[in-house]
């Protein structure tokens, strides 16, 4: 799974290595976070109207069907996001990328020893989570969910879960509304799994009210 990341970078930067985002998303002012917890709102690149535009949405999704908000996954499985019944019409309709520059694993070597690690792209590379989004009109609601998927065996060690995170030359095909379904979900398996990696940090990160660079700062 998925459920701590970091936003290291301004909507100007992803702009500049990403060449998907609008231009209008250059001057949002969001802050550097560092632990970005499961409730909380995240700026997410979403296929408008007029084309791409970036709003903000709660991390924790709630379906178009949901009477009330009382269970809101963060996570989807790829194995079966486009069938399952909680996410397959967002899947159909509202997929999105989620910007982020790492995420947080925990393994636990002793019960109640939970020791957290960072994982990254080699050189702190920015990148977008693939996730879905919707909106409940009944609780004037924008939520998402990052989509997650088996992980590859340089970081298996560590969560048997890691997030999608797509390669460039197939997210503007991901957010593609017209595509089919069974396009947009093979294209999940062209991630960058294969060149995540870890390394230990402080057990700070365990709480959510945590913030800060030192967060991310590895320990021997």
């Amino acid at each position: 799974m998925c459920g701590r990341f970091t936003i290291q970078y301004t909507w100007a930067e992803y702009y500049e290595a990403l060449n998907l985002i609008p231009t209008s998303a250059k001057g949002r002012n969001d802050p550097q976070r560092y632990n970005v917890c499961p409730g909380q709102t995240v700026g997410t690149l979403i296929s408008g109207n007029d084309g791409f535009e970036v709003i903000d949405t709660n991390w924790g999704f709630t379906p178009l069907w949901a009477k009330d908000q009382k269970r809101k996954p963060i996570n989807a499985r790829s194995e079966t996001v486009h069938t399952n019944g909680m996410f397959k019409l967002a899947f159909q309709h509202k997929r999105c990328l989620i910007p982020a520059s790492s995420y947080y694993e925990w393994i636990e070597p002793e019960p109640k020893a939970k020791l957290p690690y960072n994982l990254h792209l080699p050189d702190n590379e920015p990148f977008f989570f693939a996730g879905i989004w919707n909106h409940h009109k009944v609780f004037e609601t924008d939520t998402c969910a990052i989509i997650t998927t088996t992980p590859h065996e340089n970081i298996a060690h560590i969560h048997d879960r890691m997030p999608v995170i797509l390669k460039h030359g197939v997210m503007e095909r991901w957010m593609d509304k017209e595509i089919d379904i069974d396009e947009a979900h093979s294209i999940l398996e062209d991630n960058r799994g294969s060149e995540l990696s870890g390394y230990r940090v402080g057990t700070t990160v365990n709480k959510n009210n945590a913030k800060g660079p030192e967060l991310i700062a590895p320990i021997d």
